[in-house]
């Protein structure tokens, strides 16, 4: 393989890489975005379950 071939492939080799890692970003995203989701649904449901423990002592008094 000439140096024109193998630089081809470098480029190439290169390119691939960085698919890779743009599509390694786009998760990391994806992730940080369903944590912070999850962090929000966790909230509303701590929040409902102290209001339904709140009732519930309410009405035992």
């Amino acid at each position: 393989m000439g140096l024109r071939g193998r630089w081809c492939g470098q480029l190439r080799s290169a390119r691939w890489l960085s698919r890779i890692a743009n599509r390694h970003k786009d998760g990391d995203a994806d992730a940080v975005r369903d944590k912070q989701q999850l962090e929000a649904r966790s909230r509303l449901w701590r929040a409902g379950l102290a209001q339904l423990l709140t009732a519930e002592e309410a009405h035992q008094s």
